[in-house]
């Protein structure tokens, strides 16, 4: 296995956490399109997108787009998508008892200890997607995500 040395850039301002009222979301759009090759044909569509409305029945909402670069580029955005996913939705992240689980308590969990929560995510995402079978030293995805927590308690207000 070759060493390889990742730095990990996050853009994330946290003082834009919002907290809002309601979580009220009816409709959700993505549309991609594959780009050309030199030769005219079309190019592999390297891009995948990630929608959670409502998760574990509660009032956050997840969105993301993943636009895959390389070779590999379209198993890297799925890879991360399908990740992340199953990262977010683990009611363990938040707490071992799932009837004390609501956006509060979420919110709670992912901004302590310096949204640890969140940059994990990140730093694990990127590890499992160097332990497949597919080239990722070559190829890899962008990542935009947007957490949406709908809040009704009134210390949030």
């Amino acid at each position: 296995m070759k060493d390889v040395n990742i730095i990990i850039n996050l853009a994330i301002n946290f003082d834009e956490i919002m907290k809002v009222g309601k979580c009220n979301i009816s409709k959700v759009g993505f549309k991609t399109r594959a780009g050309n090759n030199v030769f005219g044909g079309r190019k592999t569509n390297q891009d995948s997108n990630l929608q959670l409305v409502n998760i574990l029945d509660t009032r956050m909402c997840i969105f993301g787009v993943f636009d895959g670069h390389g070779e590999q580029g379209h198993r890297c955005s799925g890879a991360i998508k399908n990740y992340l996913i199953n990262y977010f939705s683990n009611s363990s992240l938040y707490s071992e008892d799932m009837s004390l689980i609501n956006s509060s308590i979420i919110y709670e969990k992912l901004v302590e200890n310096k949204h640890e929560k969140l940059i994990y995510a990140y730093h694990s995402t990127e590890n499992y997607l160097q332990k497949q079978k597919f080239d990722s030293f070559f190829s890899g995805s962008t990542a935009v995500i947007i957490i949406i927590l709908g809040i009704k308690d009134n210390k949030f207000n």
